[in-house]
Parts: structure tokens; sequence; C-alpha cells
């Protein structure tokens, strides 16, 4: 599966409202986990997801955004954490939309956090029910990725308020 790495290309965007990097070409080929790895992978010490589903539209008493935190390993070290994401559908495997990415908020102690609002989630509405997948990076100051999560696939889904 695809991974979004090309951050030179991302960061040279002038983004209008939302920070978010839409078409992301992507140059590397990397395996997917079919499962949550126990260990978010180089650089990460933890990943927290607030939400199994979240819902796009107008619809009462369900969670329409997603609570994200992330902890790096070496928070001296790390200067800013990206949040890349994508849809599948639910119907056709690799049915995908391209990535989008967001920069995380800094907090203390190497955690990071983002809320992630279903309603501004990119090609919501070309699917009646999606997979999103999301993956983390971590770069220092010079923009250098020095780490980057597994591709956390098949773990949050997206669904249009009934």
């Amino acid at each position: 599966r695809n991974t979004p790495t090309d951050l030179f290309s991302v960061l040279s965007q002038t983004p209008a409202g939302p920070l978010l990097f839409p078409g992301i070409k992507i140059s590397t080929i990397t395996n997917t986990p079919t499962s949550t790895p126990s260990s978010p992978g180089g650089g990460f010490e933890s990943v927290t997801v607030s939400e199994k589903k979240i819902y796009w539209g107008i619809c009462s008493k369900k969670p329409h955004s997603v609570a994200i935190a992330v902890k790096v390993e070496n928070p001296d070290k790390v200067e800013i954490v990206y949040l890349f994401f994508q849809l599948e559908s639910y119907k056709k495997s690799y049915d995908t939309t391209d990535w989008s990415g967001t920069v995380m908020d800094k907090k203390s102690n190497g955690r990071y956090t983002y809320l992630l609002k279903a309603n501004f989630i990119p090609g919501r509405k070309n699917y009646s029910k999606a997979w999103v997948h999301y993956q983390f990076v971590a770069a220092d100051k010079n923009d250098k990725v020095i780490g980057r999560t597994y591709i956390y696939d098949r773990t949050l889904t997206l669904l249009p308020c009934p």
C-alpha cells in the first residue's frame, strides 16, 4: 500500500483554511499490517484514538470527530508531527482517496494531539461507508523524517449520519 513520504512537496503548498494537504503524491510502497500493531512503529511510543466510528453530516448523539494523541520516543529531536489519512471503500478494496495531511498540535513531554472532524475529511461523500487509514510522521527542525508509524487501517470507520 502507498504511504505518504514526500514531505517537501506537501510543506511547500500554501494552505487556504484548515491545514490539509489533499492529493499528496505517493513515492514509496510499504507493506501494511492487516491489524493494528501492538507497537506504533519507529519513533513513537503510543497512539491513542478515541472512537472506532465517526459520522459526517447532521445527526445527533453520534460522534462527529475523533480525538487522536501520539507520544514520540525522542521529544527533544522532534519538531513536528504530521497526521496523514485517506479513505478506503468498505465495498471495494483499494478504492481509495488521495492521502491528505495536517500538522498535529504540540503539547508537552513529547505528546501531540489532533481532533479529526468527519465533516472535513476530503472525499467522504463518495462512500456510503469507508475505512479511515492513518499514519503519523515525525520530523526534526529541518523537516527530515525521523520517525514513522505503521499505517493504521480498518480501525476507524466513517459513515454518513443515518
